[in-house]
């Protein structure tokens, strides 16, 4: 069945909506495609993967980051530290139509080695990730993208039974005190809120990202 997610993509003009277009035609499962060309927002209805989507935009050098669904209370985020406290990555997680969630999660290049991304127990951050209790989900392994490592899956997750929890980025054999790890918290969903520059750091989406992720 369709769903509905939204995308912050970098954009200037009509050339760089119409070569998002030619490259989002490739990928099947694309059914509607809409910009909002002042606001850097593509909003695409279908069937196909968030991460075909992001990687078909990657393709021609657009850095395209997850921002939303159409659903009200469907969307959630998460700042992930080191055992320093430093902001190494961040994750968000999109509800669909489906009850499908949509995980974005990019972190800096901490380790040449791809780190497994997983939901724990316990929102509990005073040891850092070892005080994070159970593995309840596993997301998946990160891969290389440029600077940093990113993993952008679709899976069947209660987004809302997540908040208080917390995301985990370490060996598939589990967190050591290298790990990262943060707290999910709720966020805005599509059309909650459409901005991409922070009113408090006056950076973009893109920009904040980049610093979350920097060594």
């Amino acid at each position: 069945m369709p769903f509905t997610v939204q995308y912050a993509v970098p954009m200037t003009c009509e050339d760089c909506t119409k070569s998002i277009k030619k490259a989002l035609d490739n990928v099947e499962g694309v059914e509607n495609v809409d910009f909002d060309l002042e606001k850097k927002l593509v909003t695409i209805r279908g069937e196909s993967a968030p991460s075909q989507i992001v990687s078909a935009m990657r393709g021609i050098g657009r850095d395209a980051i997850v921002r939303g669904s159409g659903r009200p209370n469907s969307a959630a985020v998460c700042i992930l530290e080191n055992a320093q406290g430093k902001t190494r990555g961040l994750v968000r997680f999109i509800e669909d139509e489906e009850h499908q969630i949509i995980i974005d999660c990019t972190v800096a290049p901490t380790t040449p080695q791809a780190q497994q991304v997983s939901i724990h127990a316990s929102g509990d951050m005073s040891q850092g990730a070892m005080s994070t209790g159970e593995k309840l989900y596993t997301l998946g392994m990160t891969s290389k993208f440029g600077d940093v490592f990113s993993l952008i899956t679709r899976q069947s997750l209660p987004l809302m039974n997540t908040i208080g929890r917390s995301v985990v980025v370490g060996p598939p054999s589990g967190p050591t005190t290298e790990s990262l790890a943060g707290v999910i918290a709720r966020s805005a969903g599509l059309w909650e809120n459409d901005k991409v520059v922070c009113s408090c750091t006056g950076m973009t989406l893109w920009e904040e990202r980049k610093v979350a992720t920097t060594v």
